[in-house]
């Protein structure tokens, strides 16, 4: 723990002779008892290699995104990587019935679980996937989702994803993304300007294949013999690569692709962290607040809240 800062409420003397024990008489109301921050990252980031099993970072959410796919560039994918297996829960080394392996899409998704989430069972729920679209995309088309619903905003320029998951105790899988981004207009009357003018510049596409000036219309079809040795020249394929116009169009949708992707994602029962209360003890004796006959109720729920925690960048 770093940095704790705590409610007045809270004998200051008491958690420096016992680190880690908070004594306090609880205000009237609603209040937040203490805070603090924990350094997730691996200790020994300085150094050039790979994360021992130890220092790795759980993430029950993660993102990926492709750009500049298609023929004319301006196609992007994104996926989501759901996994459930959180670390120290007793869930996490026996998945649900309907779980699958990480990267197969599981067909039970729908937003926010049923459940309520507890330590022996975390529930992952509310993912949700942002995208900052560039300011030059007049609008994001042909948006396909394996899962759930998506939706893109012209006022703010950002598109987001709602990843559903219906029972976050079972869900591992990938969910993936597709759209076309569509630039100003006008630029796609150009492209096919550019692409009518080097299609008239060129000599007649079809020479090699069909000869006007040898060819008549009197001349009958005649069958190949099969007594002619030798086999028969094969056509010409087409040319595979793109043409000038489809490249510069690619050129300027780069710069119309986003650059990075975000999500966001909420555990009920699980902290990242590991710390836990390990009890809670109330006093009732010396509580002036309790009446005759009144027990008070003790609890603990545990909720982790990631608000676009997760970024990756392209």
């Amino acid at each position: 723990m770093h940095l704790p800062v705590f409610h007045p409420c809270v004998r200051l003397a008491w958690w420096k002779e016992h680190p880690g024990e908070l004594s306090f008489v609880p205000p009237d109301g609603r209040f937040v008892l203490a805070g603090y921050e924990v350094d997730l990252l691996p200790s020994n980031a300085e150094i050039d290699k790979p994360p021992s099993q130890a220092d790795k970072l759980f993430l029950p959410a993660s993102v990926d995104m492709r750009t500049g796919l298609g023929t004319a560039g301006s196609d992007f994918e994104i996926k989501v990587m759901l996994n459930n297996n959180f670390p120290g829960t007793p869930s996490s080394s026996k998945p649900g019935p309907s779980s699958s392996r990480l990267g197969v899409v599981n067909p039970s998704f729908s937003f926010g679980g049923a459940s309520g989430g507890s330590t022996s069972a975390p529930t992952l729920e509310a993912v949700v996937v942002t995208v900052a679209i560039p300011d030059g995309v007049r609008n994001v088309a042909d948006l396909r989702c394996s899962r759930g619903e998506t939706n893109f905003s012209q006022w703010t320029k950002t598109l987001e994803w709602k990843v559903p998951t219906k029972d976050g105790s079972t869900i591992n899988g990938t969910a993936t993304l597709t759209g076309s981004i569509m630039g100003p207009l006008g630029s796609d009357d150009s492209d096919e300007d550019i692409e009518n003018g080097e299609t008239s510049s060129k000599t007649n596409p079809l020479l090699g294949y069909y000869d006007e000036d040898s060819a008549t219309a009197s001349e009958p079809y005649q069958a190949p013999s099969q007594t002619t040795s030798g086999a028969a020249k094969p056509l010409n394929p087409l040319p595979s690569t793109p043409s000038l116009a489809q490249q510069r169009k690619a050129q300027a949708n780069k710069s119309l692709m986003p650059t990075s992707v975000s999500v966001s994602f909420n555990v009920r029962g699980w902290l990242p962290s590991g710390i836990r209360v390990d009890s809670l003890n109330v006093d009732v004796r010396r509580s002036k607040g309790l009446g005759e006959g009144v027990r008070p109720y003790k609890g603990v729920k545990y909720v982790t809240v990631s608000r676009k925690g997760v970024e990756r960048r392209v």
